[in-house]
């Protein structure tokens, strides 16, 4: 959870560039939003460690669990595989009835939340597959409550879920109740992540939004509003020592901001395509961002620069996740594969 995390809600992959990287129909089409056709094949940076495949469709979502040992995979196959980050094998799959589309594991990645398109929350065990929880997530049958993105607190006590039905919702992790639901956002909200020290939880927006929220978790009020992006919010991550925010959007940007003042402090330019994950590094001075135009880009915080780009996958790459200690990175793509990226030079 440190860094990032809008964790992909999609249906299949069709749908996902319907819904993520097109213009929903009452919202003005411009040019990030149209997808983005490259050659079909892609020269590999040396970057690149180990390629995982198995899956049958786009894997939505990807996560690194804090013991630096295991990769965790949601896909559009309706299945999440628990991969050893060691050796690459392949140690379980689980299934699930819908696409899996949104993943978190526990901090000490012995359990991982998955949500999809059937409105549920299931915590399941990684050791052997086993369900443990559903949790309730609808207060009435009419709700919308598709989840778009999860974030477990780095205490591991709550978890927060970003909605389409315009909110919100954070959760007792140990009862499954949801303890609070904030409101604001204007439209649909597609991107959360909580703050090291677990006051602080920043969201984003889609549709006509397009703002950057940061909320006091203990209150559940509203702290700030950031806006600037041209395009939905993808992704928010806010860096482990607290003082950056930074966002991701169909803008093909990435802007960071002050936690403390709002104020935005650089905008890092230079993908080709929707930008649709982020995640920060643990020197808090170096993110990473994954784009549709297939590339994964590491940038310098604090000068904004481009420090190199990662080529291998041949489709969008649709979620990051970097491992704790900071030195590798898991990348889910629309090509069906999970790849690992030593990032250490």
């Amino acid at each position: 959870m440190k860094g990032s995390t809008f964790l992909t809600a999609v249906v299949t992959t069709g749908m996902l560039l319907a819904s993520m990287n097109t213009t929903p129909a009452r919202a003005s089409a411009d040019r990030s939003t149209q997808p983005i056709l490259l050659a079909s094949s892609a020269i590999s940076s040396p970057e690149l460690f180990r390629t995982m495949t198995g899956h049958e469709k786009a894997v939505n979502a990807v996560s690194i669990a804090d013991n630096n040992r295991t990769v965790i995979s949601g896909s559009s196959d309706r299945t999440l595989k628990v991969w050893n980050l060691d050796n690459g094998e392949l140690e379980r799959t689980m299934k699930n009835s819908f696409a899996a589309n949104v993943i978190a594991p526990t901090n000490d990645g012995s359990m991982v939340l998955s949500s999809g398109v059937d409105r549920t929350l299931r915590l399941f065990r990684v050791n052997d597959g086993g369900l443990l929880r559903t949790y309730s997530n609808k207060a009435n049958p009419k709700d919308d409550a598709l989840v778009r993105a999860i974030d477990i607190a780095p205490d591991g006590l709550q978890f927060a879920t970003a909605r389409v039905d315009k909110t919100v919702q954070i959760w007792d992790f140990n009862t499954g109740d949801s303890v609070k639901t904030l409101k604001g956002h204007t439209d649909y909200v597609l991107s959360v992540a909580f703050s090291r020290d677990r006051r602080t939880l920043v969201s984003g927006g889609g549709g006509y939004d397009r703002s950057v929220r940061v909320w006091d978790i203990e209150s559940g009020t509203q702290r700030m509003v950031l806006e600037g992006h041209q395009g939905w919010v993808l992704s928010v991550a806010v860096s482990p020592n607290g003082r950056y925010i930074a966002s991701a959007s169909n803008d093909e940007t990435i802007k960071i901001w002050e936690m403390s003042t709002g104020k935005l402090l650089k905008t890092l330019s230079g993908h080709k395509g929707a930008v649709r994950s982020i995640a920060f590094a643990p020197d808090n001075n170096t993110i990473y961002s994954g784009s549709m135009d297939r590339t994964i880009k590491e940038w310098e915080v604090e000068t904004g620069r481009l420090m190199r780009t990662l080529t291998g996958h041949t489709l969008p790459v649709l979620s990051i996740g970097l491992s704790p200690n900071g030195r590798l990175l898991a990348s889910g793509s629309e090509d069906k594969t999970v790849k690992i990226w030593k990032l250490e030079r």
